[in-house]
């Protein structure tokens, strides 16, 4: 049941049939999340989750993580080399410099 609910919070309930190799990378990234999801966590930790995506595909999937946090109440720390997707999606901004 959570995994269903997970899945349509994502937007695949759809394609629960479908091994994730045969899906694009949007789509897969959105298996990541709902797994992720399932196990309820309360804090969601991800590297740089949408460098690897279109345009398009990246700004979907922005609207969509914005909505997972909204949904669950979940605290999201999400690395971005990205300062507008930064802007954009988040509360809080924390800049890190290694030296």
């Amino acid at each position: 049941a959570r995994a269903l609910e997970a899945a349509k919070l994502v937007q695949i309930d759809q394609l629960m049939d479908r091994k994730p190799a045969e899906l694009s990378g949007g789509q897969q990234q959105r298996v990541a999340i709902a797994r992720a999801l399932v196990k309820q966590p309360r804090v969601l930790l991800m590297d740089e989750p949408l460098s690897a995506l279109d345009d398009t595909t990246r700004e979907k999937m922005q609207q969509l993580i914005l909505n997972c946090h909204k949904e669950t109440q979940n605290t999201i720390l999400m690395v971005t080399h990205s300062v507008d997707e930064a802007i954009k999606m988040c509360d809080h901004i924390i800049n890190l410099t290694w030296r």
